[in-house]
């Protein structure tokens, strides 16, 4: 099954230490690289933080409020640092190129496309076939395959210095389809004034069926929109108040569906993963068995993590997400054989990349008797293969007998060679089992075209675990899975350089970026008369050529182990003593 949108792009401008602003081309394996505060994980967490705010904020298209430290906070951002101190406007975001390319200050872009025909809320009922491709999204909210999107959100918030606001920096909403047609929520007041809430809401012509010239681009100005009050005051000659109304609120419909939408589809995991503790003792809070499948009202907060299939930022909610789907979601390998010489088998996704990764087998049963029962009957049983359809029940009771399978908590142990003859719970796999299991299982119910971030997937790995983490990340991007990863572990990068040698998967599929500092070519003179540089992110896609070398290699990368190699060599061997000197 496909996601109906993928992420093709991201902008950042004025977010982090991204200053001038930055652009990420996505593929299906996108890497990450370079030391240490250069600004790698700024794009996970504008990401993150767009994703948080759709679910805890509904005005507006987005205002940007969620549980963290916002990405577009002032104070957080080198930014400030240059609104503040810059006494000089060639220091100022007066940069209509910057604008022009990333949009204003404190911008996250988005550029997205449609991978099939699919539908949105209607807006405006009745017939739609006699307007043009660009109403029938907008009013009827039809979307073809093939249809390209840009959103950009700027929502600068906490520091604001003055009753008049900052100059140069403003609230902005823009959507764009297909690379020319524009609804736009520009600022009338800079950040931190008395009327940084009033919008002045502007759209191409073509998305106006009363318009003359229905596929002009040229901007029309709609009229303003208080967000505070929901105050629309429409341009005279254009639309009355209520037609105003009635586009505004289409437009904020369909950038928060379509925000909604793509965000659904990535999900986050951070480099800090919890140990599942499960002891077995925990009340029966979570009775999700087959039986229980088809009533989730009786279980409103874990049909809701059910349905994100998301194990969380710190892989909280793997354990449970395998459990669910190891018991709902299973078929047998080879259904035409199913009692002939004990070779039946419940093929799963999660076992297998346990077994493959960290030689680990998940298996079905909590009590002794359910275990002997089942083992006595199918000696090779693995679970976890995930379908999207129901589970078929009737089949399952086939094989399972009067067997009711109990709960979901109860289900899951661990086969692993330290201890062959007895399943052990997760709390006593190491932690390099932890770091790994959500991943396997986040990627397990992922849908193609879906975007998976992960923070140094390394971590807690031996070197050996490291590159088939490698192999695990790249047979996910081959089978259509998108996965973008922040990384130190050089033995990751060299291992996608030679799958592309070999051709394992193609060069156009990968794309490995590098985070660097960069300084001002000049210095600037603050309002107190200090003298300083600033100092900006940069990012550079990496180039290879047909030998898999990279051209544009840039100081400090995956050069340590080499510089550390070399200077141990010459320790070991120092050149000889000059004989001149021993004379």
């Amino acid at each position: 099954m496909n996601a109906n949108l993928i992420l093709r792009a991201m902008t950042l401008r004025g977010i982090g230490s991204y200053l001038h602003g930055s652009r990420l081309e996505f593929r299906p394996l996108t890497i990450l690289c370079g030391t240490n505060g250069s600004g790698k994980s700024s794009w996970f967490n504008a990401l993150n933080s767009l994703k948080d705010s759709l679910k805890r904020d509904p005005a507006f298209p987005m205002t940007c409020q969620n549980n963290m430290v916002s990405v577009q906070e002032l104070d957080n951002t080198n930014s400030a640092v240059v609104l503040l101190e810059a006494n000089d406007s060639s220091a100022s975001f007066f940069d209509k190129l910057y604008e022009d390319e990333f949009g204003p200050p404190c911008t996250i872009g988005l550029q997205f496309e449609a991978t099939t025909d699919f539908a949105l809320q209607k807006v405006v009922q009745g017939d739609a076939t006699n307007v043009a491709k660009l109403q029938d999204f907008f009013w009827q909210g039809k979307c073809n395959q093939g249809t390209t999107f840009r959103v950009r959100i700027a929502h600068p918030s906490h520091w604001a210095e003055g009753d008049g606001g900052i100059p140069g920096l403003w609230h902005f909403v823009e959507l764009q389809i297909d690379d020319q047609f524009i609804v736009r929520f520009k600022g009338r007041g800079f950040f931190g004034a008395s009327e940084d809430d009033l919008y002045l809401v502007e759209c191409s012509a073509g998305f106006l069926p009363q318009m003359s010239g229905v596929d002009s681009e040229n901007l029309i100005e709609i009229g303003t929109y208080r967000q505070s009050s929901d105050e629309v005051r429409p341009t005279a000659g254009i639309l009355d108040e209520e037609d105003a109304r009635l586009f505004i609120n289409a437009a904020c419909l369909r950038i928060r569906e379509l925000l909604k939408m793509l965000l659904d589809g990535m999900f986050y995991i951070s480099a800090i993963r919890k140990p599942y503790l499960h002891s077995g003792s925990e009340p029966d809070a979570l009775q999700l068995s087959i039986s229980e499948y088809e009533d989730k009202e009786k279980f409103s907060e874990e049909s809701a993590l059910i349905d994100s299939r998301n194990v969380g930022s710190e892989g909280q909610n793997a354990w449970f997400l395998e459990s669910y789907f190891a018991l709902n979601h299973m078929r047998v390998t080879d259904p035409t054989r199913p009692w002939m010489m004990g070779t039946i088998r419940f093929e799963g996704y999660i076992s297998r990349w346990t077994e493959t990764l960290l030689n680990t087998n998940v298996v079905l049963g909590e009590d002794d008797v359910v275990e002997k029962e089942l083992s006595d009957r199918y000696p090779a049983i693995q679970t976890g293969f995930l379908k999207q359809e129901k589970p078929d029940l009737d089949q399952l009771k086939r094989y399972y007998g009067d067997y009711s399978v109990p709960n979901a908590w109860d289900e899951g142990k661990l086969l692993h060679p330290c201890f062959p003859t007895q399943p052990q719970i997760p709390r006593l796999m190491s932690s390099g089992f932890h770091q790994l299991f959500p991943l396997i299982v986040q990627a397990g119910l992922m849908r193609r075209f879906e975007l998976m971030a992960v923070e140094n997937p390394e971590v807690h790995l031996h070197p050996g675990l490291q590159l088939r983490i490698a192999n695990f990340l790249i047979e996910h991007a081959k089978a259509g899975k998108w996965i973008i990863i922040e990384t130190h572990s050089d033995l990751i990068i060299r291992r996608v350089l030679r799958a592309i040698l070999e051709e394992q998967i193609g060069q156009a599929e990968v794309q490995i970026c590098f985070a660097d500092i960069e300084k001002s070519e000049k210095q600037y003179q603050s309002f107190h008369k200090r003298v300083f540089f600033y100092h900006y992110s940069t990012l550079t896609p990496m180039e290879i050529d047909e030998q898999g070398r990279i051209k544009n290699w840039p100081r400090g990368f995956l050069d340590d182990d080499v510089k550390e190699s070399q200077r141990l060599m010459e320790i070991m061997y120092p050149p000889p003593p000059d004989d001149r000197e021993e004379e």
